[in-house]
């Protein structure tokens, strides 16, 4: 058990030289809150990073962590249980999810959806390391970096398994601003790429997908199903009466 956290802790460094970051402009990320419907209320969402542990107890010591960084050219993933596929693991654009402007910074979410299908007790979760990366196009240095100050526990109960629950971390106001001010220096930052570093325990199966989502484009609600048989009936009512006039 030593070797194994002793070895991620070594590729949590590796990556942090890895991506070049220089200890420029940082802020910590916070958890904003728990949802039992991932996505809703954001109209851009995108795969981020997705990681699967087979086979997890659910314990403190079953832990999966990836990286999905840019070098310049292309994506970089690694980490023990990081999906290399391009769909479900990939850096992403401030441009391509529409994050522009003065609120770019306080509109980019992360949201931790895990699909946990053991016993209820597995299926808690705790972000034990987080860390949002912001690369230049070219070249692939971090110009910034956000992490997380202290693990965070989910609980179960919020709605184990994928697209059920999810949990949603982001920068605040103030920290946001640090971020807002090293884009508004870069002037056209539609390029620059958005990549993560995580790790999460108490893992008991999978996967389990950190999205990237913008706050700042509201999401296309689906309505309850009540609220969809009251519509269908309206919409009947209205064809009966119509009809009704045409046969006078």
């Amino acid at each position: 058990m030593k070797s194994h956290r002793k070895s991620i802790a070594s590729a949590f460094v590796a990556a942090l030289i890895g991506i070049g970051y220089a200890g420029g402009a940082s802020a910590s990320l916070v958890f904003m809150g728990a949802s039992s419907d991932p996505g809703q209320g954001y109209g851009n969402v995108v795969n981020l990073l997705s990681m699967h542990k087979s086979g997890g107890a659910g314990t403190a010591s079953d832990v999966e962590d990836g990286i999905v960084a840019w070098n310049g050219s292309a994506d970089v993933i690694s980490g023990f249980y990081a999906l290399t596929d391009p769909n479900k693991t990939a850096t992403h654009t401030f441009g391509s999810i529409g994050l522009s402007g003065g609120t770019a910074a306080a509109n980019i979410r992360l949201i931790w959806d895990p699909s946990e299908v053991g016993s209820a007790s597995g299926d808690d979760t705790q972000v034990d390391a987080l860390i949002l990366s912001i690369f230049a196009p070219t070249g692939g240095a971090a110009v910034f970096q956000a992490s997380l100050a202290a693990p965070v526990f989910h609980n179960y109960v919020v709605g184990p398994g994928l697209g059920v629950g999810d949990f949603v971390y982001g920068l605040d106001a103030a920290q946001a601003g640090m971020l807002q001010a090293t884009l508004n220096g870069i002037g056209d930052f539609s390029a620059y790429r958005i990549g993560l570093t995580a790790s999460v325990s108490y893992i008991d199966d999978g996967p389990d997908t950190w999205l990237l989502a913008n706050a700042g484009v509201p999401g296309n609600q689906v309505p309850e199903p009540g609220i969809l048989s009251l519509a269908a009936i309206g919409m009947l009512g209205v064809a009966v009466a119509t009809r009704r006039r045409r046969g006078r």
